[in-house]
């Protein structure tokens, strides 16, 4: 019988954990503080601290349940304009119970979460069911130096492409170097699958989302569930560039009326599919196309009123912002004062079936 050895590399370790992203992170750090001889290896298909799709490409917010949010008025609200009732009301919960002690982790982890004079976590007048609050977007550098001093082991450019399993448990996985097409094999005691979301149209923000860890998961007999029921929607300009978070708020049609009034729901951070079937109906009426005024976003965009996006000095965050928007702007087919805008539907979905501790049916 041929020997692993002679097939490939081969890693032993207690925890492995596929995904170097947000996720990966913070169950890295916390099983070592937990317990610190246990040995934790993350595998990453691009460089660990870099790697993820949004923690560290996107606006710098995270919701937060904390002290004085009143939960109730949050789940009714989220039940039943978001979820309408077809969500684990008891997942929900835990989730939102957990939320200020994932916020107090990072903070001990060196993440600079931005807070008011008095302390608490921002929190924003046009959103008051939950609190709001903003990190720069070195978050995942500052995680993964953590994760060095904690002793987590770290592969990168190593994209895994089977777990491997043994009855109904994972206990490792399979994969191969992308920099020279070696083979790699990972046994483990656990497995953590921490490899995000399947987007189905790529931008920049949701670049790295290709469902990889997902489909493994599948092929190895995961349950999968809620698949059609998980997706994402944003605003595209004509070219090649996504619109900035909030602008929904910005949009007109061909006579110069305002959008947001008719079609936009209170409490929207995200794009609302409302704001989308509000365009579609606008071009049917031959009031198309539907324009973006930058300005407008600043002006009635609830996350950039009064400033809250730019109202803390982020230096990662404005270098990022500042050299993404201006390669947009360069490239971007249309340089219009006020750009044509369409739906982009992103189809984000993670669809892994888990029970409340985030196990899948792997262990049962």
């Amino acid at each position: 019988m041929t020997s692993l050895e002679k097939i490939g590399e081969v890693f032993t370790t207690d925890v492995l954990i596929l995904g170097a992203g947000l996720s990966g992170f913070i169950v890295a750090n916390r099983i070592k503080e937990l317990n610190s001889k246990l040995d934790v290896l993350i595998v990453e298909k691009s460089t660990a601290g870099f790697a993820g799709s949004k923690a560290n490409k996107g606006a710098g917010v995270m919701w937060v349940m904390q002290e004085g949010d009143d939960f109730d008025k949050f789940r009714e609200y989220y039940c039943r304009n978001h979820g309408h009732f077809l969500e684990d009301q008891e997942l929900l919960e835990k989730v939102c119970a957990t939320t200020r002690t994932m916020v107090e982790h990072l903070e001990r982890w060196g993440v600079d979460i931005k807070r008011e004079a008095d302390g608490r976590l921002a929190r924003m007048e046009a959103i008051p069911l939950w609190s709001l609050c903003a990190y720069d977007l070195d978050i995942m550098d500052r995680l993964r130096k953590v994760a060095v001093k904690l002793g987590v082991k770290m592969i990168d450019k190593t994209q895994f492409v089977e777990i491997l399993t043994q009855g109904k448990r994972a206990v490792g996985a399979v994969g191969f170097n992308i920099l020279d097409g070696t083979y790699r094999i990972f046994k483990a005691k656990s497995v953590v699958l921490a490899t995000g979301s399947c987007c189905w149209m790529v931008t920049n923000m949701w670049s790295g989302a290709r469902g990889d860890g997902i489909a493994a998961a599948y092929r190895a007999g995961a349950e999968m569930r809620n698949a059609e029921f998980s997706n994402f929607y944003n605003l595209g300009v004509r070219g090649n560039m996504s619109a900035l978070v909030g602008s929904q708020y910005a949009l007109y049609n061909s006579e110069g009326e305002y959008l947001a009034p008719k079609y936009c729901a209170d409490f929207e951070v995200d794009i609302d599919i409302g704001i989308l079937l509000g365009m579609e109906k606008e071009v049917m009426e031959g009031k198309g196309p539907i324009v973006f005024e930058e300005t407008e976003l600043f002006a009635n965009n609830p996350l950039a009123a009064g400033g809250f996006l730019f109202r803390w000095k982020r230096p990662v965050a404005e270098k990022f912002w500042t050299t993404l928007m201006g390669k947009e702007a360069k490239y971007n087919a249309d340089h219009a004062w006020r750009p044509e805008v369409y739906p982009m539907f992103i189809g984000e979905m993670s669809c892994v079936k888990a029970d409340h501790d985030m196990r899948t049916t792997f262990h049962r």
